[in-house]
C-alpha cells in the first residue's frame, strides 16, 4: 500500500484526481467511506459538490480532521484507548482547572502561574486553563519531542537552560496533567502508532484492513503530523493531493525584505533576483514551507510525485501564445516564476480591480453594480462561480444582506452569507444574554434590547412599535434596574415598577396614591398582554439569580441553563436550527466536563465562568463557511484555494487584514521557532495569495479608502498596496508620466490605478455616459437634478411634499378660512424652522424621550426634573395640599427612593412654591374653550384657563426663561384679551347651559404672569386683536419662506443688548457693540468646544447643512418675529 504524491496548481485538477481515487473499487467493504483529510469544513463541503456534479451522487467521501481521525485509527489498534483523546484541549481545560487549587506554594518556579490563578475570580481561572490546554494542544503537534524531554526530567531546548520564566511552571503542570491520566502509558499515543508501524506492519496492516485516506489541500498540519501520515503510507492507502502555485522550483525564492538585504550587502548579485514575481515570494511562504514538507516525503519514503502540471506553460492549460490580460498575466508570472508574460499585455484592463468607498455599505453597493457588470460582460456567468471573499465577516455580512436583499428585482443577485460568527445570529445573542441580563440586574435599556431582538419578537409576537409603547410605560412606571430589593434597589427596580403598573389598571385615574406607590396608567385592557413576555423574562432571570448564588458543576448547569432557554424559545420555528445548536453546545460541554470529571473530580464553577465556556463552545459549534449555488460570501480563508470565475475581496483595509492577533507570553514556541511553524501573518498573506491566483477572469477588491466623517484618504491593507506596486511596476511602460494611484469616478476602472467611488450612491460621478457606473436607476433622477444647474435643481428634483387636497370652496365661490388652533401659532413662533420643515416637508421631528438614569442618585436633585418641577408648581397654583404634593412626589418614580428621595420632594416642592408665589400664588379658575375669529382672518382656538379674581392670569415653567414660554404667555394674554373683550355686554356673555363657567363681563385681564425658575415675565398687551393680526402673519410668512430663525441665540443676543428694540438698530448704532453682540450670537448658534450649538439640533442640521447663516440676517428676522412680541413683555430676572 504504497503512498502517493500528487502535485497541481489548480485545486479543481486536484479534485478531479480525488474524483478517480474514488471512483476506483474500494477493497473489503465496497460502501465503506472514504476519509479525506481538508483545511476546512468549507473545502470539504466544495469537494462533496463537486464529486456529486460528477458521479451523481456523493456517497462515500468524508471530511475529517487529522487529530480525529488518527484517533479513531489508533483506537482500533489500542482498544484500551478512550473513544475520545484525553488530550482533548476541550477536556483537557477541566483538568486544568481542578489543578489549580493544588499548586504547591513552595516551589518558587510556580509564582507565574500562582499569580494569575492564585484567588482569581472563576471566569478568569477557566480563561487561563482554556489557554493552557490550546498551548498543550499545540505542543503535542508541533513540539512533541518537549513534551518527551520534560517526562524525562530535561528542559525543552539544550541540557539546562530554559525558555524564559514559564517553562518550568508548564513542565510541572504537563506532568500533573499526565499523571491525572493514569490509563495512558508513558509513551504518547501517537509514537505508540510509529512504533507499532515501524515493528509490526503486518499486524498493523492486518487491523486496518486496506483503509484510505487522502490528504487535499494545505491542511493545517505540523511537520511531525505530515510525517506520521507518510509512515501510515506503510501500511494503508495514503494519498497526498497538495497544492503549489509555481511549476518551477522556488524555494530559494526571496521576500521584500532580502531582496532589500542583498541590495543593500550585496548589490553585484541583486540581479540575481530581477524579473521574479514579488508576489509569490512575498506572499508564498506558508505554501513554500508546505511544499517542501510534503516534498520532503518522496525521499524519505521512496516515492515519485506525480506532477503533470509542471509540462504546462499557462497555469490553465490555456494556449501560451494568447495575449494576456492583466489577471492571467499575473497568475502566468507565479505559474512559471518569471515576469515575462507581463512583455505581452497590451494595456491596463479591468480584470483587475480596486475600489474605494466611504464605509461597509458604499462597499456593497459598489459590489452589487461590480457584480451586474461582470454577469453582463462575461458570457454565462452564474452566481456560483461568483465569491466573495471578506476581512471581518461580522461588519460586512451586514451591509451586504441589507444592500442584496433591498435592490430591484430586475438587478437581484442571489447570495449566501455563511461561516457568520455565533454572535450574528439572533437567538445565540438572545440566549447569551440572558446570563448577563440575570448576572447583573437587568436595566430598561438592556430589556428593550433583548425585546427587539428577532428570535425573542418571533415567540413574544411583540412589534417594534409594541415594544416602544411598553418601553414608555415601563420607564414612567419606574423600571430602572434590579429585579428587585435583593439586586439593592431601594425603589426603581422591576417588581415595583410592576406593581405601579397593576395597581394602576385596577384604579381610576383620579386615585394619586394607594399606600406607598402611585398607580401608573398604561396596562388596562387588551395592552395588558404587552406585559406578558416581560413577566416571563423576569421569571427566567429571577431562576437563574437563585442557579447562581453559589458555584455548581458544569453539567447542573447546562440542564438547568438549557431548560430555561426551552421555556422561553420553544415556539421558536424561524429560528429552530440556532435552537438546536444551543442544544449540541451545551450537550457537548456538559460531556466534555463530566469526561475530565471521571478523574480530575467534580470542578464547580460560577456563573460568568458558565458564561465563558458557553460562548467558546457556541462558537466551536458555529456552522463552516461554505460555497453554495448562489454567490458565496464568507471569510477570507474559509474556501482557501477554491477557484472562482469571479472573486470579490471585500473590507481589505489597512488594520483589518492581515489581521494582528497578539502573541501569548505564556507560548514557548516563537523563542525557538522552527521550519514549518505557523505565523499568523505569514498564513493570511498567503490566503491572500490564494484568493488572487483564485480568480479566473476577475479580480475585485474593495476597501474602506475614505472617512465617511471629513473625506480623508484612508489607506487599504500593505498586501493591496504591495499588489498595487507590483502590478504600477510591470505596466509601467504602458501608463502616461505622472499616472495617480487613486482615481475619482468617473475613471475607468484598471489594474493601475484605485478608483474612488463617491459618498453618496445619487451621486452624479456615478451616472456618467459612457462610462460603467451604477446600475441603480432608482438613483438616476436625483442625480439628473444634483447635476443641474442651481437655479434648476428644485424644479428638477420635483416637489418635496406630496399634492395638497383643494379647500372645499364656500357659498359665493370665497374659501372659508380655517380655524387656527394657539398650539400651531405657539409652535410656529417659538421655533420657526422645525415649524415649517413639519409642515411644509412633511418632516417629523425628532423626539428624544429623556430616558431615566439607570442607577439611583446620591444626592437630591430638585432641578433635573423640570416638568416635575412645572407640573408641582401648577398644582399649587390650582390650590392643592402641599403635604398631599409631597407625598405623591416622594411615590412618583421619577423621583429617587429612600431618604434621598424625600429630600428630593422636600426641594421640589419648595422650588414650586416659590414659582407659585411668583406667580401670584393660588387662584387660577377653570379653563374654557376659547374662540376669536379676527376680521377677514381665520378663528383661533384654545382651552386656556382663565384669570383670576385679581385679574391675573398664572403661568408657570419649570425651564428656564426662553422664547417658547414667552410665546405662550403672550398668545395665552392676546387671546384671552380679545375674548374677554368681544364677549363683554354681547348676548352670550353668560352661559346657562355652563354654570361652573363665569361670565366674560364679569372676569377682568389685567397681566399674565410666567414665572420661570430663573426670571420672571409680565404681559401686558395694549391691541390684543393686533397682536393676533401679527401671529397670524408671521405664521404665514414662514410657511412661505423660512426664516434665518435661531430663537435661543437671538433672546441671548437681544437680553445682551439691554433695551427693548430692534437687535439690528443696536447693531447699527454702535460697531464695537455689534461685535460684541454678534460674537454673542455666533457662539450661541455654532456652539463652542465644551457646548453645543443652537445649531446642532437636529432640524437646524437638516435645514442650513454646510451652509452658514448671515448673522445680520439672523439678527434681522428674529427683529421681524419677536420684537413685537417682546414689547408686550417686562422681564425680571433674578440674581
Amino acid at each position: 500500500m504504497p503512498l502517493s504524491i500528487r502535485f497541481d496548481n489548480r485545486l479543481d485538477r486536484l479534485a478531479d484526481a480525488l474524483i478517480e481515487r474514488l471512483a476506483r473499487p474500494a477493497k473489503g467493504d465496497p460502501l465503506a467511506l472514504h476519509p479525506v483529510i481538508v483545511p476546512s469544513v468549507g473545502v470539504g463541503r466544495w469537494l462533496q459538490q463537486r464529486v456529486a456534479l460528477s458521479t451523481g451522487v456523493c456517497a462515500r467521501l468524508e471530511p475529517e480532521l487529522p487529530g480525529r481521525l488518527l484517533w479513531h485509527w489508533l483506537r482500533d489498534l489500542l482498544p484500551e484507548l478512550p473513544a475520545r483523546s484525553p488530550f482533548d484541549p476541550e477536556v483537557v481545560r477541566w483538568r486544568l482547572l481542578a489543578m489549580f487549587d493544588a499548586i504547591p506554594g513552595d516551589m518558587p518556579e510556580l509564582a507565574p502561574l500562582r499569580e494569575r490563578v492564585a484567588g482569581a475570580p472563576s471566569r478568569q481561572r477557566l480563561a487561563v486553563a482554556t489557554e493552557l490546554a490550546g498551548l498543550f494542544d499545540r505542543y503535542l503537534a508541533w513540539r512533541r519531542d518537549w513534551l518527551e524531554r520534560w517526562q524525562r526530567g530535561l528542559p525543552a531546548v539544550g541540557a539546562t537552560g530554559l525558555l524564559g520564566p514559564h517553562e518550568a511552571w508548564q513542565r510541572w503542570l504537563w506532568l500533573r496533567l499526565l499523571a491525572s491520566m493514569p490509563g495512558l502509558a508513558d509513551v504518547h499515543p501517537y509514537e505508540r502508532l510509529e512504533q507499532l508501524i515501524l515493528s509490526e506492519p503486518d499486524s498493523v496492516r492486518k487491523t486496518l484492513g486496506g483503509r484510505c485516506v487522502s490528504l487535499f489541500g494545505m491542511p493545517g498540519m505540523s511537520p511531525s503530523q505530515l510525517s506520521l501520515f507518510g509512515l501510515l503510507g506503510e501500511v494503508a492507502d495514503v494519498a497526498f493531493f497538495a497544492p503549489d502555485p509555481c511549476r518551477e522550483w522556488w524555494e530559494d525564492l526571496v521576500d521584500g525584505r532580502q531582496r532589500a538585504r542583498v541590495l543593500a550587502e550585496r548589490p553585484d548579485q541583486a540581479w540575481l533576483y530581477d524579473g521574479e514575481p514579488a508576489v509569490l515570494g512575498d506572499w508564498g511562504r506558508a505554501q513554500r514551507d508546505f511544499v517542501a514538507q510534503v516534498a520532503a516525503l518522496q525521499e524519505r519514503f521512496a516515492v515519485q510525485a506525480s506532477e503533470p502540471f509542471r509540462e504546462l506553460d499557462d497555469p490553465d492549460g490555456a494556449d501560451p501564445a494568447r495575449p494576456p490580460d492583466c489577471l492571467r498575466a499575473l497568475r502566468q508570472s507565479v505559474f512559471l516564476r518569471s515576469d515575462a508574460p507581463w512583455e505581452r499585455v497590451a494595456e491596463p484592463d479591468d480584470s483587475i480591480v480596486v475600489h474605494a468607498a466611504h464605509s461597509a455599505t458604499r462597499q456593497a453597493e459598489v459590489l452589487h453594480d461590480l457584480l451586474l457588470d461582470c454577469f453582463e460582460r462575461l458570457p454565462g456567468l452564474h452566481p456560483s462561480e461568483v465569491a466573495v471573499f471578506c476581512a471581518d465577516i461580522e461588519s460586512a455580512a451586514p451591509a451586504i444582506e441589507a444592500v442584496f436583499s433591498t435592490a430591484a428585482v430586475q438587478r437581484r443577485i442571489p447570495f449566501a452569507i455563511s461561516g457568520r460568527p455565533p454572535g450574528a445570529e439572533p437567538l445565540l445573542r438572545a440566549v447569551r444574554d440572558l446570563l448577563d441580563l440575570a448576572a447583573q440586574g437587568p436595566t430598561l435599556p438592556e430589556v428593550e434590547a433583548w425585546l427587539l431582538n428577532p428570535a425573542v419578537s418571533e415567540v413574544t409576537g411583540l412589534s417594534a412599535d409594541d415594544v416602544a409603547a411598553l418601553v414608555r410605560v415601563l420607564d414612567a412606571a419606574g423600571a430602572r434596574w434590579g429585579l428587585d430589593a435583593v439586586d439593592g434597589a431601594i425603589k426603581h427596580d422591576w417588581q415595583h415598577a410592576l406593581d405601579r403598573l397593576l395597581i394602576g389598571a385596577a384604579v381610576s385615574d383620579d386615585v394619586p396614591l394607594v399606600g406607598t406607590l402611585a398607580p401608573v396608567q398604561g396596562l388596562r385592557g387588551s395592552r395588558a398582554a404587552l406585559a406578558e413576555p416581560v413577566l416571563a423574562l423576569l421569571g427566567v432571570l429571577g431562576s437563574l439569580r437563585r442557579l447562581a448564588a453559589r458555584e455548581r458543576p458544569v453539567a447542573e448547569w447546562c440542564e438547568r441553563f438549557g431548560a430555561e432557554v426551552d421555556q422561553i424559545f420553544f415556539a421558536t420555528r424561524r429560528h429552530e436550527a440556532a435552537l438546536a445548536r444551543v442544544r449540541e453546545a451545551l450537550a457537548a460541554l456538559a460531556e466534555a466536563a463530566q469526561e475530565a470529571a471521571l478523574q480530575a473530580g467534580l470542578v464547580p464553577i460560577d456563573a460568568q465562568a458558565f458564561a465563558l465556556a458557553l460562548d467558546e463552545s457556541l462558537r466551536a459549534s458555529a456552522p463552516a463557511a461554505t460555497a453554495s449555488g448562489a454567490v458565496s460570501v464568507c471569510p477570507l480563508g474559509a474556501l482557501r484555494g477554491v477557484p472562482f470565475r469571479v472573486v470579490c475581496l471585500f473590507g481589505i483595509d489597512e488594520g483589518v487584514f492581515p489581521r494582528s492577533g497578539a502573541r501569548s507570553e505564556t507560548d514557548l514556541m516563537p523563542r525557538a521557532p522552527r521550519f514549518g511553524d505557523r505565523v499568523p501573518r505569514t498564513d493570511e498573506r498567503g490566503i491572500f495569495l490564494d484568493a488572487v491566483l483564485a480568480a479566473q477572469d476577475r479580480l475585485a477588491i474593495l476597501f474602506r479608502g475614505r472617512d465617511v466623517r471629513d473625506d480623508a484618504p484612508l489607506e487599504p491593507s500593505t498586501v493591496v498596496l504591495e499588489l498595487m506596486a507590483w502590478l504600477r511596476a510591470r505596466l509601467a511602460s504602458r501608463l502616461p508620466a505622472g499616472a495617480p494611484l487613486r482615481r475619482a469616478m468617473p475613471a475607468r476602472a484598471e489594474a493601475s490605478a484605485i478608483v474612488e467611488h463617491p459618498l453618496h450612491p445619487f451621486s452624479p460621478r456615478a451616472f456618467v455616459p459612457g462610462q460603467t457606473g451604477s446600475f441603480a436607476r432608482e438613483w438616476v433622477d436625483a442625480a439628473s437634478a444634483l447635476a443641474a444647474p442651481l437655479a434648476r435643481r428644485s424644479a428638477a428634483a420635483g416637489p418635496v411634499g406630496g399634492p395638497q387636497a383643494p379647500r372645499p370652496a364656500a357659498p359665493g365661490g370665497e374659501s372659508p378660512a380655517e380655524p387656527v388652533s394657539l398650539d400651531e401659532l405657539r409652535a410656529a413662533l417659538s421655533d420657526p424652522i422645525a415649524f415649517w420643515l413639519r409642515r411644509k416637508v412633511g418632516a417629523s421631528m425628532p423626539r428624544v424621550d429623556a430616558r431615566s438614569d439607570t442607577r439611583e442618585p446620591l444626592w437630591p436633585r430638585d432641578t433635573d426634573d423640570r416638568d416635575l418641577l412645572g407640573r408641582t408648581a401648577q398644582a399649587l397654583l390650582e390650590g392643592a395640599d402641599a403635604g398631599r404634593i409631597e407625598a405623591q412626589l416622594r411615590a412618583t418614580p421619577r423621583v429617587a427612593g429612600g431618604s434621598v428621595g424625600e429630600r428630593q420632594a422636600r426641594a421640589i416642592l419648595e422650588h414650586a412654591a416659590r414659582l407659585a408665589d411668583r406667580a401670584g400664588g393660588p387662584g387660577a379658575a377653570r379653563a374654557a374653550d376659547l374662540s376669536f375669529e379676527l376680521d377677514g382672518g381665520p378663528a383661533i382656538v384654545a382651552r386656556l384657563p382663565l384669570p383670576g379674581p385679581d385679574g391675573r392670569h398664572r403661568i408657570v415653567s419649570g425651564f428656564a426663561l426662553n422664547l417658547h414660554g414667552i410665546v405662550e404667555a403672550w398668545l395665552s394674554h392676546a387671546l384671552l384679551a380679545a375674548w374677554l373683550a368681544a364677549g363683554r355686554g354681547s348676548a352670550h356673555a353668560a352661559r346657562p347651559d355652563r354654570p361652573d363657567l363665569p361670565a366674560r363681563d364679569l372676569c377682568r385681564l389685567d397681566e399674565t404672569v410666567l414665572a420661570a425658575p430663573d426670571a420672571t415675565a409680565l404681559v401686558r398687551i395694549a391691541d390684543p386683536v393686533a397682536a393676533l393680526r401679527h401671529a397670524v402673519a408671521a405664521t404665514e410668512a414662514i410657511l412661505a419662506g423660512p426664516p434665518a430663525a435661531f430663537p435661543r441665540a437671538w433672546l441671548s443676543a437681544w437680553r445682551e443688548s439691554k433695551q427693548k428694540g430692534p437687535l439690528a438698530a443696536c447693531l447699527d448704532a454702535d460697531p464695537d457693540r455689534a461685535g460684541r453682540l454678534l460674537g454673542k450670537l455666533r457662539d450661541a448658534i455654532e456652539g463652542g468646544p465644551w457646548s453645543s450649538g443652537e445649531r446642532d439640533k437636529p432640524w437646524q442640521a437638516v435645514f442650513w447643512r454646510d451652509a452658514g447663516p448671515d448673522l445680520r440676517t439672523v439678527a434681522e428676522d428674529g427683529d421681524t418675529l419677536w420684537v413685537p412680541i417682546l414689547a408686550d413683555v417686562e422681564i425680571e430676572v433674578l440674581h
